[in-house]
């Protein structure tokens, strides 16, 4: 039999011409990862900082590149509330920003916020404090009186909104109701103003319509959310070119699900209406009006396969268009406003729940619970090997999680994170950490190999420079190499073994159909080994246990004669 030569792990070399690694070669690899030609052992895990001590289950994880730094939040319950903590390079615990109406589900960044979905509704941070997620408007009037000698004449009218002010980020909310008609003859206005219970509001606008201008005019700006009183005495020649009231700033309504596509949010999930999608106006995320017939540009909603009454389970932008996932169907949303969307589905392929989908580089990586998927918009790869297959039905899969900087996409489960390699185009094994999984968060590309997984140990960093994890135990990779047949004949035949690399130490188990030889691995870079003879027939797996890297691993089935002479 031929010798068989597993180099760097990129290919393979036999008598014959080189050809790819066999399918499902590495399905057994555990801790272990391709880099730079070499089959190494996976970096180690650096404890950043433990969990909350009153973390009782998980809700999300996320990492935002804020304005005011990099910040981890975790949503957790501690079996009262859901709380919404913060962690930064540098802290050594978890700072609390505020507690969550529901649990938490999804979480985006976007414009220097993080929102936030909840079961109980939907929330915003800047990193610092929690608010609500749009501001809700007030549901009183201001109440104007005639003052002394002034500028307006005719009848008046007046609407006051809340607003939140930060740099240039603004939200304003829908309009009060109209103040009572109110006549004039050459005199000012005395308003009183309502205040908001919103903690987010720092200021209010005042609006105003009547005597010669027929619109709702902006009159004042109040940066504060304390002073009750406002006169007017701005003449309505004033307001010509002012800025005019809106009466579609709504609030989003509740959903689990969120994604961002072409400037704008969009929401799913909702439970009373499952099928439905809601998306902001363009480029104000806060922003979720029912309907904004005079703005092609403005938000509002759409449902996806009402008929089926299936749920909307994922969301993700494909290319220019914005996938929809059911159970069971994909649909392609096409256009940029409600002027020219269009909604047509796409096959008989979905996703399991809202974190089984991940965007790589305009396409879609995507997980139905029984198979893994590439889409590129235009068709579905099922990438899914036998033996990858199977590794990912048990356990079971609770995040897909893509990461550009290490070219790879995670799968999230208890006790493992599965991991598929882009460049390879195949499934390289699993990673464990001695704790449970419960997601992961990739760096930027500037950082490097890293990414942040947190555990039930706590937030882990992968480290690359570190060959140890964070219970300072060493990390060591299993690799089960393709099984070979010894070819049924009289003459007896031994098994060969040679391995090349770098390790401290190890072991390499060789089994056949009813025995097994487990061979130490001396620290060094070469390492050779026999298993004893008469294995005519017989099946040979090869099991390696490693602290280190391997470049070559040789195989062959020789003659004992080559052996012993």
């Amino acid at each position: 039999m031929p010798p068989v030569t597993f180099t760097g792990f990129r290919g393979v070399i036999t008598d014959l011409p080189a050809y790819r690694l066999p399918e499902g070669m590495l399905a057994g690899l555990r801790n272990g990862w391709l880099r730079y030609g070499q089959m190494q052992r996976r970096p180690g895990f650096v404890r950043l900082v433990p969990l909350p001590s009153d973390f009782v289950q998980f809700g999300i994880f996320h990492r935002a590149q804020l304005p005011t730094g990099i910040f981890f939040l975790l949503g957790y319950y501690d079996g009262t509330n859901w709380k919404l903590v913060k962690w930064q390079p540098g802290d050594t615990s978890w700072s609390l920003i505020g507690n969550l109406p529901g649990q938490p589900t999804d979480a985006v960044t976007y414009k220097g916020w993080v929102f936030i979905a909840t079961t109980g509704g939907m929330r915003k941070t800047n990193g610092q404090s929690l608010f609500n997620w749009g501001i809700q408007p007030p549901i009183v009037p201001p109440s104007p009186s005639v003052g002394t000698s002034g500028n307006l004449t005719g009848t008046y009218q007046w609407r006051v909104t809340y607003v939140r002010k930060e740099g240039t980020y603004i939200v304003e909310s829908n309009p009060s109701p109209a103040s009572p008609p109110l006549t004039f003859n050459n005199q000012q206005a005395n308003l009183s103003l309502p205040l908001s219970s919103d903690p987010q509001v720092n200021a209010r606008r005042v609006y105003r319509t009547g005597g010669t201008r027929t619109t709702w005019d902006l009159v004042a700006e109040i940066n504060d959310n304390t002073t009750t009183t406002y006169v007017d005495n701005t003449p309505d020649s004033s307001l010509v070119g002012a800025p005019q009231l809106s009466f579609y700033n709504d609030p989003p309504p509740t959903g689990t699900i969120i994604t961002v596509h072409r400037e704008r949010i969009f929401l799913a999930g909702n439970p009373s209406y499952p099928t439905r999608v809601y998306f902001s106006t363009f480029g104000e995320p806060e922003y979720f009006p029912p309907t904004t017939p005079d703005d092609p540009y403005g938000g509002s909603w759409f449902e996806v396969g009402q008929q089926d009454g299936q749920p909307v389970m994922a969301m993700a932008p494909v290319g220019t268009m914005l996938a929809i996932f059911k159970a069971r169907s994909c649909w392609l949303l096409r256009g940029e406003s409600q002027a020219d969307f269009v909604l047509q589905p796409f096959g008989n392929i979905g996703a399991s729940n809202r974190n089984s989908v991940a965007p790589f580089g305009g396409d879609v990586f995507l997980f139905d619970g029984t198979n893994f998927y590439l889409f590129n918009g235009a068709e579905f790869t099922n990438l899914s090997q036998t033996r990858f297959q199977k590794a990912l039905l048990t356990p079971t899969v609770k995040h897909v999680r893509s990461d550009i900087t290490n070219q790879v996409v995670w799968f999230v489960c208890d006790d493992r994170i599965h991991i598929y390699d882009v460049v390879l185009n195949a499934y390289i094994g699993y990673w464990t950490a001695g704790a449970t999984f419960f997601d992961i968060a990739t760096a930027d590309p500037s950082e490097g190999q890293q990414a942040y997984l947190l555990t039930s140990a706590g937030l882990l960093k992968l480290d690359a420079t570190r060959s140890t994890d964070w219970d300072d135990s060493p990390v060591r990779q299993y690799i089960t190499f393709p099984e070979i047949r010894v070819p049924a004949e009289f003459l007896k035949r031994c098994y060969y073994m040679s391995i090349e690399g770098e390790w401290t130490d190890g072991n390499v188990t060789i089994a056949t159909e009813n025995a097994s030889w487990s061979v130490m691995l001396p620290s060094g870079i070469i390492a050779r080994a026999y298993a004893p003879a008469n294995l005519m027939g017989q099946r040979i797996t090869t099991t390696a246990e490693v602290a280190g890297t391997i470049d070559v691993l040789q195989l062959e089935v020789v003659p004992l004669r080559k052996v012993v002479s």
